[in-house]
């Protein structure tokens, strides 16, 4: 306590360097906050579009015939239990309806889609634009019934690259196709993994793991029920994306890296300066870890003001950043998110150990009878 008392007083001789050191380091912290939500704002509108035009990363569909007499209730509720794979709130389960031809005219107007009736992860139907992209006056009537237009919905592209060309179905129209034909129900699963490694033996395998003591019991081999593909693309895209977030990595990070550099060449020229002092400190009586300590506050203290500082400036910032950004690319930009916390502990630890071990190392092996010969 006494040696962090003496760095504070110390400190409070050494103002002017402190002010200018710490103005330093919060303009380098400012430009990597700036830096960093150029990067997001820049990936997050490619990965978008990225994800929009060639599907999300690492997107599966598995296909699984109804052999083994499965309701949909029992197929997701096994595949949830199975494997963290399935678990993720992104991952749907469909069921699969034969295609057959509308009963009333305009008869081939959508030849015989294939129907589906689409769940999410928390088992309810998901909420899909029904009535939307059919083509116009179009009617569909299964066993002797009409399905409305508004219960039907023909997917984008986007979305036909995931699961085929189909056509989606309200779940409260499921009964009315389903007894038009004698054909089997199918089931798809599309998975979501948000990774580019290839995974699809992984997917097969969790799938077939999850439906095997169901196989066994009906002596139905599982293996040649299961199919797995996977349907994202655009990979040369998304490792476009991943470059662009490398190169404004390296230039936040670098400048954060010059801002502890600047800190570290400032202490050891205060270290130079104060080799008398640390040396009659050891000839006093004073440890390593004592000489070690003040240096240690006189860097925190750069660090504590500067971190502090680029808050201060940035906060102040944030509305005029905002307004011009949201004036020239109709976009919103927030340099304070949340998840920048741990980067910026992260730097600020780094500015520290750059900046004070060399100076504290290089302090502490001053041998006190070689400072006090020499300043005498």
């Amino acid at each position: 306590m006494r040696t962090l008392l003496l760095g504070l007083k110390i400190q409070g001789a050494s103002k002017v360097k402190i002010a200018l050191l710490s103005l330093l380091l919060a303009l380098s912290i400012s430009v990597f906050l700036v830096v960093s939500e150029l990067s997001d704002l820049s990936t997050e509108d490619l990965d978008r579009a990225i994800a929009a035009d060639s599907g999300e990363a690492g997107t599966y569909v598995v296909s699984v015939t109804d052999d083994i007499g499965l309701t949909i209730e029992d197929f997701r509720a096994t595949l949830a239990n199975a494997d963290a794979l399935f678990r993720d709130s992104s991952t749907q389960v469909a069921e699969v309806l034969p295609g057959i031809e509308s009963e009333c005219p305009p008869y081939s107007a959508l030849g015989e889609p294939t129907m589906l009736v689409l769940y999410g992860a928390d088992g309810l139907p998901v909420d899909l634009p029904f009535g939307a992209n059919l083509p116009a006056g179009t009617e569909l009537c299964y066993s002797g019934q009409k399905v409305p237009e508004s219960a039907a919905y023909l997917p984008t592209d986007a979305e036909q690259a995931s699961w085929g060309p189909v056509l989606f179905i309200d779940r409260n129209y499921r009964d009315i196709v389903a007894l038009a034909s004698t054909a089997n129900i199918e089931f798809k699963v599309r998975v979501v993994t948000g990774r580019t490694d290839d995974e699809l033996s992984q997917v097969r395998d969790a799938t077939i793991n999850a439906l095997q003591s169901i196989g066994a019991r009906q002596a139905v081999d599982v293996r040649s029920l299961v199919t797995v593909v996977r349907v994202d693309n655009g990979q040369a895209t998304r490792e476009a994306s991943r470059s662009v977030k490398v190169v404004y990595g390296v230039i936040g990070w670098g400048v954060l890296a010059l801002g502890a550099i600047s800190v570290l060449v400032a202490e050891l020229i205060v270290v130079r300066q104060r080799t008398w002092f640390f040396g009659l400190v050891r000839a006093l009586g004073g440890r390593g870890r004592h000489i070690a300590a003040l240096v240690l506050v006189d860097v925190l203290t750069v660090v504590t003001c500067g971190l502090i500082s680029a808050l201060a400036i940035t906060a102040l910032a944030q509305p005029i950043v905002t307004d011009f950004v949201n004036s020239a690319f109709q976009v919103n930009a927030n340099l304070l998110r949340a998840q920048r916390v741990p980067g910026l502990l992260v730097g600020a630890v780094g500015v520290v150990v750059i900046a004070a071990l060399p100076p504290g190392i290089r302090a502490v092996r001053e041998q006190p009878i070689n400072v006090l010969e020499h300043s005498g």
